[in-house]
């Protein structure tokens, strides 16, 4: 559901929370902050933004290796 803390460091590149977060908002970035100050990213935000919808589209059926028995 949401990035683990060491995904956020690896998208980042920044360890401390606040640096995560100027990150964040200088790359436009959506994300809450827990009690902690720590950036929550949703997984689900992340998938949209970087392109992986989970709807890629299904290679075509290949008919062509569907033998027909007369």
């Amino acid at each position: 559901m949401f990035l683990t803390p060491d995904e956020i460091v690896t998208i980042t590149g920044y360890i401390r929370p606040s640096s995560q977060r100027d990150w964040l908002k200088r790359n436009g970035w959506t994300f809450e902050v827990d009690g902690n100050g720590r950036p929550i990213v949703l997984r689900a935000y992340v998938e949209t933004r970087m392109g992986v919808n989970g709807h890629a589209a299904a290679p075509a059926p290949n008919f062509s290796a569907i033998r027909r028995e007369v």
